[in-house]
């Protein structure tokens, strides 16, 4: 087992002790020229009209859009899947659909591949990421002093 983990505030995670992190929001991502691309916020409703690019089928992100989807009544309509977010950024860039992914895979790509992201304007995609673990003050000396580190760069 791990010493420590880094999970989203969406993940279950009750038997674990957790620390904030970092925010992580999720952004609608798309090519420049889709017809959502003119809009400043985005609308998940509205999106689902639109063919998508997913993660792998049993991935957490993936579960939880499809999740988010039903609660609308809904489903996604996934034309291709990949098996990271790089994957899925450059199969939007390349036209294949428009995707919910974090905002800091995006910035990776924004400046060199032919994208728009636009913000969520649902509660959910406002996700912070937790570091977690059984027992901080149980880690061994190298864990608790990535979480020093990591904690003061958050």
């Amino acid at each position: 087992m791990a010493d420590l983990g880094i999970v989203s505030n969406a993940a279950p995670c009750a038997t674990l002790q957790t620390l904030p992190f970092r925010d992580d929001p999720l952004v609608l991502v798309m090519p420049r020229e889709h017809p959502l691309a003119a809009s400043d916020r985005a609308d998940f409703n509205a999106s689902l009209a639109h063919g998508y690019v997913g993660l792998g089928a049993d991935s957490a992100l993936a579960l939880h859009l499809e999740e988010q989807a039903l609660r609308l009544g809904k489903r996604m309509q996934v034309r291709v899947r990949a098996e990271g977010f790089d994957g899925v950024i450059r199969m939007v860039a390349g036209g294949a659909g428009v995707a919910v992914v974090p905002l800091t895979s995006v910035r990776r790509w924004e400046h060199s591949l032919p994208l728009r992201w636009v913000a969520l304007q649902e509660a959910w995609a406002e996700r912070s990421l937790l570091l977690c673990s059984r027992d901080f003050s149980a880690l061994p000396g190298y864990a608790a002093l990535l979480v020093e580190r990591l904690g003061s760069s958050a």
